[in-house]
């Protein structure tokens, strides 16, 4: 893909919605649900009516302004090394495909900081 984050955003999957709701009954609340390396969005938005406020995580600030507006998303700058979310705030901490970017070791960390009791992880 030659132009850029326009056409990242274009040629990405959706997910089926099946997907977000099986994540969310598994959730202890409905609070939040956080999408780390949200990229453009699609995992996100898939996520959005499962959940108060879902906020999108992404270190590329090109992919997060290809992201649609919606007053449940919260697009947020910040890598999965330091996630922009509060201790203990998250139901949900979820990765549709960027995993393979993170170092691992510190993405568990954070997920671990930012999840309440019971949380669920999704990758």
């Amino acid at each position: 893909m030659t132009g850029g984050a326009g056409d990242y955003a274009e040629a990405r999957p959706t997910y089926p919605p099946e997907l977000a709701a099986a994540l969310a009954a598994l959730c202890p609340g409905r609070g939040l649900g956080v999408d780390v390396g949200c990229g453009s969005g699609q995992l996100t938005l898939t996520l959005v009516g499962h959940f108060d406020a879902v906020p999108g995580i992404d270190v590329s600030p090109a992919q997060l302004a290809e992201a649609p507006a919606h007053p449940c998303i919260d697009w947020r700058a910040g890598g999965a090394d330091a996630l922009p979310v509060a201790d203990g705030s998250a139901d949900l901490g979820v990765v549709a495909q960027a995993a393979r970017w993170f170092d691992l070791s510190a993405l568990y960390a954070e997920v671990r900081r930012v999840l309440r009791p019971g949380g669920v992880v999704g990758w």
